[in-house]
């Protein structure tokens, strides 16, 4: 959860930047970064009818998340809320670090590098128990 919003918190930031480096027009940048906000609302919208399918996108994983934390922290809202906020805020915690890295490497580096968290996170989940 926390590599997700790492990876689409940082995208919202440095998208529009690494395009204005491309030398893309604003305006396109700027439909661009709508797409793609555009697009992880109609995957929340879609994972709460179907969680299934939703599963391999990159946002719509937020209501299955906090379907898991409740199924694994049982009768307790507050700790599976809490765990959902603490993956989001982490994630949002790493954009000042990819931030560094961006000044120090270029946004060439650090774009190419946020492709790979979602595979990391992929891999990382494949340990993950079933609960069911």
């Amino acid at each position: 959860m926390t590599l997700r919003s790492l990876t689409y918190s940082s995208l919202i930031a440095f998208l529009p930047i690494y395009l204005k480096e491309r030398h893309i027009p604003l305006v396109t940048s700027s439909r661009i970064l709508s797409f793609i906000l555009f697009t992880g609302s109609i995957g929340r919208l879609v994972s709460g009818f179907f969680p299934g399918i939703a599963k391999a996108c990159l946002l719509a994983t937020f209501s299955v998340t906090l379907t898991t934390a409740h199924k694994v922290i049982r009768n307790n809202a507050l700790a599976s809320a809490l765990t959902l906020g603490f993956g989001q805020g982490i994630g949002g915690l790493g954009v000042g670090i990819l931030g560094i890295v961006a000044d120090t490497a270029g946004f060439n580096v650090t774009i190419y590098n946020l492709t790979a968290l979602p595979l990391l996170a992929s891999l990382l989940s494949i340990k993950l128990k079933n609960i069911d």
